[in-house]
């Protein structure tokens, strides 16, 4: 019976280290509340996109499209420098 109590002790004095002031109301869910859903009916509209700048089409093989998206947004591939050689 002291073991128990003893190992209790400890659990709570470990537990009660690591909190900072007193114990949290628990959360509880009001009677009067509702559950909210969205409304997916005739509301819906889809997003508005708008381009700075018409967007351009660019075909390429398959093994060049890692090269040549590098090569459009301007960053340099490692890669493709071993590829030239």
């Amino acid at each position: 019976m002291t073991t128990t109590s003893t190992s209790t002790s400890i659990t709570a004095t470990t537990q009660l280290q690591g909190l900072h002031g007193p114990k949290p109301a628990p959360l509880m869910i009001n009677k009067n509340s509702s559950k909210i859903s969205k409304n997916r009916g005739s509301e819906y509209k889809p997003p508005v996109i708008v381009y700075l700048e018409s967007p351009k089409v660019v075909h390429v093989l398959p093994h060049e499209f890692m090269t040549t998206v590098q090569r459009l947004t301007g960053k340099t591939s490692a890669s493709s420098s071993h590829q030239d050689l």
